[in-house]
C-alpha cells in the first residue's frame, strides 16, 4: 500500500479511510524537508557495453548540475569549444524547445516511451533518459539500462525519501545521455528494458501487493531541440530533483541563470513517481479516491508573491492531477510525465519561479522540472 508513512498492505477499507482522514496537514518548505546524503559507492556490472565516444556526448559527467540553462548561443559556443560533443551540428537553425514523454515500469523493468511533437527538420542538442527506482541504500552512483537496444550507464542525479512503499528503501533517480541513440526525425517509439526490478512480468503491483526491493518506478525521455521556427531567444531551463512531497503544501524555488526574455509561449514539464489513481482495495489500484488524487500544482512568482494554478481541482484549464500515474495507463500507474502551457504564470524579467504542490495522503516524488520559453 503506497500511503504516507505506511508500507504495509491495508486489507480493510474502513480502517484505511479512518486512519487517513484524521492525519493533520502540514506546511513544509523545500528547505525544511529531510535530506538524504548522496551515496558515494560505485558499482560495476559485468557485460555492460559502454557507449563509444561517437555514440555518447562527452559532456554528460562534466556538465551535470542541479540547474541547467540551454540557449542557442551557449550551445554553439560549447560545441566550438569542444565541451558539448561533436555530435551537435552548428550553426543551429533557431532557438531551443523541448519534448518529453515517459513509461511506467513497476513490476516490469521495461516499457516504451512514445515521443512525439518534434517538427520536421529539427536538430537535437540534448537527449536525456531519466529513470527512478526504489532501492536499498546506499543507492549506487551509476546504474545501467537498455535504451532502444543499447545498454547505457546513468549517473545518480540524487536520492529522496521513498514514496511510501518500502521504508527500507530510498528513491534513486538516474540520468543517461542518449543523444547518439535518437531515431532519424527524433519522433519514435523507444523501448526501455533491463531496469532494476524485483518483479519483471508486468503484473499488477496491487494484486498481489508487491513490496520487494528494488521497485522500478518509471522512465522518461527528454529531448531539447533547435528548429528554424523558433526565435533565437527561445531557451530551456532544467531543474533536477528528486524531492518527495505529501500531506501538505510544498514550495520548490528554481533560480534562473538569466532573466526571462520576451516570449510568446511558456511551457512547463514535470516528471516523477509514484502518483496513483487509487489504492489496493479491492485489488486493482484503479479505483479513484478523492483524498489520493487531490494534488494541485501552482506556478509562482517570488518577486510579487502570486501563484497561478495549472493542474488539479480548481485549475481553470486542466483539473486532472499531475500525479495520477498515467504514464503506466492502465497499469502500472506509478509514473508521470506532464507538459502544460503556463503562459502568463511567469513574467519577462523574472529571475526565479516556484513550483508549488499541495497534496493529501498520497506520497509522490518529483524528479525533473523543465521550463521552456519561446
Amino acid at each position: 500500500m503506497k500511503i504516507s508513512n505506511s508500507s504495509a498492505f491495508v486489507t480493510v477499507l474502513v480502517l484505511f479511510v479512518a486512519a487517513v482522514l484524521y492525519q493533520p496537514a502540514r506546511h513544509v518548505s523545500a528547505e525544511a524537508q529531510s535530506q538524504i546524503p548522496a551515496p558515494t559507492n560505485s558499482r560495476e556490472e559485468g557485460g555492460v557495453r559502454i557507449l563509444t565516444a561517437a555514440e555518447a556526448p562527452r559532456f554528460e559527467a562534466a556538465e551535470f548540475q542541479t540547474e541547467e540553462s540551454l540557449d542557442k548561443d551557449s550551445v554553439e559556443e560549447r560545441v566550438r569549444a569542444g565541451t558539448f560533443g561533436d555530435i551537435v551540428p552548428i550553426p543551429l537553425p533557431g532557438g531551443l524547445d523541448h519534448v518529453a514523454n515517459g513509461s511506467g515500469t513497476r513490476n516490469a523493468g521495461f516499457g516504451a516511451v512514445r515521443l512525439r511533437g518534434v517538427p520536421a527538420g529539427a536538430v537535437a542538442v540534448r537527449a536525456f533518459f531519466y529513470w527512478g527506482v526504489i532501492t536499498s541504500p546506499p543507492a549506487a552512483s551509476t546504474a545501467t539500462a537498455v535504451f532502444n537496444g543499447t545498454t547505457v550507464t546513468g549517473s545518480l542525479i540524487g536520492v529522496a525519501t521513498q514514496p511510501c512503499w518500502n521504508s527500507a528503501g530510498v528513491f534513486a533517480g538516474y540520468r543517461a545521455s542518449v543523444l547518439g541513440l535518437l531515431a532519424a526525425g527524433i519522433n519514435a517509439d523507444y523501448s526501455v528494458t533491463a531496469l532494476a526490478s524485483s518483479v519483471t512480468n508486468g503484473s499488477n503491483p496491487w494484486a498481489p501487493f508487491v513490496n520487494t526491493l528494488p521497485l522500478s518506478e518509471g522512465a522518461s525521455l527528454v529531448v531539447v531541440y533547435s528548429h528554424s521556427s523558433l526565435p533565437a531567444t527561445a531557451r530551456v531551463f532544467l531543474t533536477n530533483g528528486p524531492k518527495r512531497f505529501d500531506n501538505g503544501t510544498f514550495d520548490f524555488t528554481h533560480l534562473l541563470p538569466s532573466p526571462v526574455p520576451n516570449h510568446n509561449v511558456l511551457k512547463h514539464t514535470r516528471l516523477g513517481g509514484d502518483g496513483q489513481v487509487g489504492i489496493a482495495i479491492p485489488g486493482s489500484g484503479l479505483r479513484s479516491f478523492a483524498n489520493i488524487t487531490n494534488e494541485q500544482t501552482f506556478i509562482g512568482r517570488p518577486s510579487v508573491g502570486t501563484f497561478t494554478q495549472i493542474k488539479g481541482i480548481g485549475a481553470p484549464l486542466n483539473q486532472d492531477s499531475d500525479w495520477n500515474g498515467y504514464d503506466g495507463d492502465p497499469l502500472n500507474k506509478l509514473w508521470d510525465t506532464h507538459t502544460d502551457d503556463i503562459t502568463g504564470a511567469i513574467a519577462v524579467g523574472d529571475t526565479s519561479y516556484i513550483v508549488r504542490y499541495t497534496a493529501g495522503i498520497d506520497c509522490s516524488v518529483w524528479f525533473v522540472h523543465i521550463l521552456g520559453i519561446r
